[in-house]
């Protein structure tokens, strides 16, 4: 895709206002390339592989089947996290996450999605080419780690109790809002308490003074807070 040793960047912009430009060559381009990839008796390479399993559900009219073909490949583990800076174009194409935004006005889709997309305002922030981006691993059976970020906005945290396990909490600068992943907890105060399951979320304000945390089975959850 491009000429070899082109600008990464470059040839992605390129890639996208052709896409605007001709969205029928678009789409007669991800044919021939089904056509051509399904000719290729596997093993393939894992950007074609995602190419063909992608098609079916968004079609040869997505740009986002092109652009997989421009993007690095990363497989994150478990507990494992991926800081990415404003700008950088990326997609999601299996497993679940927990993500954590700064705050912006826009979030910007172009494909890959059937939500409302919007390759032209992608193109006024895209961000310089970056190469593969480090992977944050933390030790996976620590009681409490932090993904560290440069961002200033929030920080992310992931704690894990054993059943039974009780965690006192006490004052803060800062609401924080918690993601159970795995397990159930009870989160109780002085005068109240509430049960939450994996899915579920809960939001603790800052004004709370102490409260505690109750494992009732293994249990995992993710904190974001703003750093004091």
């Amino acid at each position: 895709m491009g000429e070899a040793g082109a600008d990464p960047r470059e040839s992605f912009i390129t890639l996208i206002r052709q896409a605007l430009a001709a969205p029928q060559a678009l789409s007669a381009t991800s044919r021939r390339l089904a056509a051509r990839l399904e000719q290729t008796p596997p093993p393939r390479p894992e950007a074609e592989t995602l190419f063909l399993t992608l098609r079916p559900t968004y079609g040869d009219a997505d740009v986002g089947l092109l652009a997989l073909f421009y993007l690095n490949l990363i497989h994150l583990e478990a507990g494992e996290g991926l800081y990415l800076p404003a700008g950088v174009p990326h997609a999601y194409v299996h497993g679940n996450l927990v993500e954590c935004m700064a705050s912006s006005d826009n979030v910007v889709r172009v494909g890959l999605t059937h939500k409302f997309k919007d390759a032209r305002a992608l193109l006024e922030i895209l961000a310089p080419a970056v190469g593969p981006l480090p992977v944050l691993r933390p030790e996976p059976e620590a009681p409490e780690v932090s993904y560290p970020t440069p961002m200033a906005e929030f920080e992310v945290r992931r704690l894990a109790l054993e059943m039974g396990a009780r965690r006192a909490m006490g004052p803060r600068s800062s609401v924080e809002v918690y993601l159970l992943t795995e397990g159930r907890l009870q989160v109780s105060w002085s005068d109240g308490e509430e049960n939450f399951a994996r899915g579920e979320s809960f939001l603790i304000p800052a004004c709370l003074p102490a409260w505690q945390l109750t494992a009732l089975e293994k249990t995992t959850l993710f904190k974001v807070s703003v750093p004091a």
